[in-house]
């Protein structure tokens, strides 16, 4: 997980979404591969979601930077690629996040790449 900026500095790149959007985002990970423990993808109700468990120390950045930025967004990348932009509703407790709207190749797909770069 990236942070999504709000200016260009040094510490942000452009990075274009699939819909052809523009972002700015931190080039310094929020939560790096090597902080993924674990990486699943599981159908929740009718839709499939992408479930992953980070180590103590990035759940603590996790949660403290959220709690700093309510309303900001966080940009979820997977093999160089932004998947989303979920915004930040209240501060993230826990180790273990679930992020939803996805299909099923997709969340699969996510969690298999997500779990290979855990075992390098």
């Amino acid at each position: 997980m990236s942070v999504v900026a709000d200016t260009q500095t040094d510490s942000t790149k452009t990075v274009t979404l699939n819909d052809t959007t523009t972002i700015l985002m931190s080039r310094t990970p929020l939560v790096a591969t090597g902080d993924i423990t674990d990486a699943t993808a599981s159908l929740t109700g009718d839709q499939w979601v992408l479930n992953f468990t980070v180590t103590d120390d990035a759940a603590k950045r996790v949660h403290d930077f959220s709690k700093q930025h309510v309303g900001r967004h966080l940009a979820l990348v997977v093999d160089g690629k932004v998947h989303g932009t979920p915004r930040i509703a209240a501060a993230i407790i826990g180790n273990k996040y679930q992020i939803d709207g996805f299909n099923r190749s997709d969340a699969e797909r996510m969690a298999t790449a997500i779990s290979n770069g855990c075992r390098r």
